[in-house]
């Protein structure tokens, strides 16, 4: 009898301690809203941005992912935290930038003919990072094929 009884209060006790752990987490949930935009980074009163809001703060606006493009420049757009370095890499290249008072950004990369891969990277004050990648094709292929069919010519696969 007294072992059951010790079962049943450590099992309640148990019980108890889960429902108390699972309350305190919602309630630290629903008295800290998410960072979800740059606007919520701004308003930080610290001026330290915690690492989840760096990962929001970096949007790549071009080129879009898996462009395709017959040119070997490309113009590299997007809006990240203000006065942040921004790093893009390009195949072997890189470029270094601070972004304006508004968050923007703008780079021309030159590009090689084939794939090309350009990882973009934001740097904040202390010294945390968001990335971003977009892949990038360079070929003539299409404008190969634009120019045949309007001098009438046929390509081999025809």
């Amino acid at each position: 009898m007294k072992k059951e009884v010790l079962v049943a209060v450590l099992i309640g006790l148990s019980m108890g301690l889960v429902i108390t752990y699972g309350i305190y987490r919602v309630q630290n949930s629903l008295s800290q809203p998410p960072i979800t935009d740059v606007a919520d980074v701004l308003e930080l009163t610290n001026g330290e941005l915690e690492s989840a809001a760096v990962a929001t703060v970096l949007s790549v606006h071009t080129p879009q992912a898996g462009a395709i493009q017959t040119g070997n420049t490309t113009t590299v757009t997007g809006t990240t935290i203000p006065n942040a370095n921004v790093v893009i890499f390009v195949n072997e290249d890189d470029q270094i930038m601070v972004s304006d008072n508004s968050g923007n950004f703008t780079f021309n990369a030159n590009l090689k003919n084939g794939t090309n891969v350009l990882n973009i990277y934001v740097v904040n004050d202390s010294g945390e990072t968001a990335k971003e990648e977009r892949i990038v094709v360079v070929t003539d292929m299409y404008e190969q094929q634009n120019s045949a069919s309007e001098t009438g010519e046929t390509s081999p696969d025809n």
